[in-house]
């Protein structure tokens, strides 16, 4: 019992922040699981990753464990830390750590990329350049499947294998060894471990970072062909585009077909009345020719029609993986 307590004191302490609280006249209040070490009062601890990877020292204030003041927070209790640095909720996020950075090389586990063995459920499936979200530990933010050790690039139920993940927003404090539960919107649908780190914070694996970001919308880059022609190269959208626009066209031609016989049928009618005209009209002020004004609207109408179509809004399906949820976008095209 001596050695184990002398081996928690010398551990290199870590505390993971599930939930951020600010409570009136005392400030924000941190609350999670002492994951090893012991954190004391007025112990000075690193904080972070933030969304570029740094940390910043705070100062443990107060310790409560089960609503109860106390001086020390040993492993594997939880407890809520006052932090005296931090001023506003918004400095912090859940999947943040408290560490000793005196004992733990923070820059060596704060990464994006990382390897990962996993295994499928039963009925579900795990494919390569999906985004579901990814647990670990306290952590829970969404991930880009870069590469899946398959021969087909996709896992099935009962099978195992090692797959390669990276973080789509921030870079996480993780360490080889912990399990990982990967689900989508209906539920998990996978577990693992993590086996290897592949980056860094300073050198993501993928860059720029916001590449694998599908946006929710492609707003006002329609007009910028090198943005819209590599949006398109990210995700592989050529052949729609092709498809929809030999689409349009065959619309187009059908529509200028369909003009030009509704046309040719006025000035046919036009060209009979004209005739009718010739042949029982007795004075010239009756020859108004209204088989022009019949093919004047009937034109007018064809027109008023096509871009009536033209102008209406279509709408495409759009599934965003991982949010759990599904979105009515306009069509980008």
């Amino acid at each position: 019992s001596l050695s184990t307590a002398t081996a928690t004191a010398t551990a290199a302490t870590e505390f993971g922040i599930d939930d951020i609280y600010h409570v009136q006249n005392v400030g924000i209040v941190a609350s999670g699981i002492v994951r090893c070490g012991t954190i004391a009062v007025d112990d000075r601890l690193s904080l972070g990753p933030d969304k570029r990877g740094h940390y910043r020292t705070v100062t443990i204030a107060s310790i409560q464990v089960r609503r109860r003041d106390c001086s020390y927070a040993f492993e594997g209790q939880m407890a809520s830390l006052h932090l005296a640095e931090i001023a506003s909720k918004r400095e912090l996020r859940r999947g943040m750590v408290l560490v000793d950075a005196a004992k733990c090389a923070t820059a060596a586990h704060t990464c994006f990329s990382f390897e990962a063995h996993i295994d499928v459920l039963h009925a579900c499936s795990l494919q390569e350049n999906s985004q579901p979200i990814l647990h670990i530990e306290n952590i829970r933010q969404s991930a880009h499947i870069l590469h899946l050790h398959c021969a087909d690039h996709i896992l099935r139920h009962g099978q195992n294998g090692c797959g390669v993940f990276t973080f789509l927003h921030s870079p996480e404090f993780i360490r080889c060894g912990m399990k990982i539960i990967i689900r989508k919107s209906h539920g998990p649908i996978a577990i693992g471990r993590v086996t290897k780190l592949l980056d860094s914070a300073e050198k993501p694996l993928v860059q720029p970072l916001n590449s694998l970001q599908k946006p929710q919308r492609l707003r006002t880059c329609k007009h910028k062909a090198k943005m819209f022609k590599s949006y398109l190269a990210k995700w592989k959208l050529e052949h729609m585009h092709m498809k929809k626009v030999s689409d349009a066209a065959a619309a187009a031609a059908d529509s200028v077909d369909s003009v030009d016989s509704a046309v040719g049928a006025a000035t046919s009618s036009s060209e009979e009345k004209s005739d009718e005209k010739e042949t029982f009209s007795t004075t010239d002020d009756e020859d108004n020719d209204d088989g022009e004004l019949t093919s004047r609207k009937n034109l007018s109408k064809a027109t008023h029609v096509q871009t009536r179509k033209s102008k209406s809004k279509k709408w495409a399906l759009v599934w965003r993986s991982g949010l759990g949820f599904e979105n009515f976008y306009p069509s980008m095209y």
